[in-house]
């Protein structure tokens, strides 16, 4: 019995022994571990601040060197758009010829027509018509020659017209206005057979 009393007092002071040296390495480690975190905490509070300190320090230099400004002006700018009239592709008209093979009239034919878009108000007026060819033609004597343009389209001029001897025709502002333009020409002596052709002139002007 008295050995058996023995080796128990034994195994137990060996366990006491085990048990303490067990837990002053586990201190020993979470000693460690906190040391650790410290270090690492200060390093990133240190780079942290250097990081502050240069970018603080960039901006005072960007500061410190921009421009100073010692006076503004505005300097204005304008401009103007011209009105202006602009013709379509005239389309031709026909004439026919009296009875006595003396006059050219387009009433019994067609009348000619162009299409115009003005920006702006504008006068048109039209001119006396002109003999291009033929056999020949002589414009018999006082007024033989006459023109005339109507405006057959627009809320304003439409139905307006005027003649190669009257005033200018006012045109109010407008795209596509439709012209329609007629002529008549005497000729001094009975025509010739054969093809002839006549121009009318339309101006617009501001």
């Amino acid at each position: 019995l008295v050995s058996a009393y023995q080796n128990a007092r034994v195994v137990k002071k060996n366990h006491n022994k085990l048990s303490r040296g067990t837990f002053l390495h586990l201190h020993w480690l979470h000693l460690l571990r906190d040391l650790l975190n410290s270090l690492s905490l200060l390093v990133a509070m240190k780079l942290i601040s250097r990081f502050l300190l240069a970018s603080a320090i960039v901006t005072a230099g960007a500061l410190a060197y921009a421009p100073k400004t010692f006076a503004q002006a505005i300097v204005p700018f304008g401009g103007t758009v011209p009105g202006a009239c602009t013709f379509g592709t005239p389309i031709a008209g026909t004439l026919s010829v009296n009875g006595a093979n003396t006059t050219f009239n387009s009433a019994g034919g067609t009348a000619g027509s162009v299409s115009l878009s003005c920006t702006q108000a504008a006068q048109l007026t039209v001119g006396a018509p002109t003999y291009q060819t033929g056999p020949g033609f002589t414009f018999a004597a006082g007024d033989s020659a006459e023109s005339t343009v109507t405006v057959t389209s627009g809320q304003v001029d439409n139905g307006t017209s005027t003649d190669d001897d009257g005033t200018p025709l006012a045109l109010v502002v407008g795209a596509n206005k439709s012209l329609a333009v007629n002529m008549s020409a005497a000729n001094n002596g009975t025509l010739s057979a054969g093809v002839y052709s006549f121009n009318v002139l339309l101006t617009v002007t501001p």
